[in-house]
């Protein structure tokens, strides 16, 4: 039987045994990650800390890299269209 670590079981109670991104209930076989709401590591308040399962924390993780990348601002993107249009016809 494996044993659940200090820093999990407090947000495990706090939050009904029930993963904060996806609302499942965790099983015994789930991964469960820590993460931390503020993105600072070393903050182990309570607040700051939601139980997630291993690939909810992988895709929370994934959609906020997606958030920050630079984003191309429409006219460049209606630009570079255009001009592939124009390439086409002559």
């Amino acid at each position: 039987m494996a044993t659940i670590k200090p820093t999990v079981v407090k947000p495990l109670v706090a939050q009904s045994g029930k993963c904060q991104s996806c609302g499942l209930y965790f099983q015994s076989e789930d991964l469960m990650e820590v993460h931390h709401v503020d993105g600072n590591s070393t903050n182990y308040q309570q607040s700051n800390l939601a139980l997630l399962h291993r690939h909810c924390h992988d895709q929370l993780h994934r959609s906020l890299r997606d958030k920050h990348r630079a984003v191309e601002e429409p006219c460049e993107a209606t630009s570079f269209m255009h001009g592939s249009e124009d390439q086409r016809g002559g």
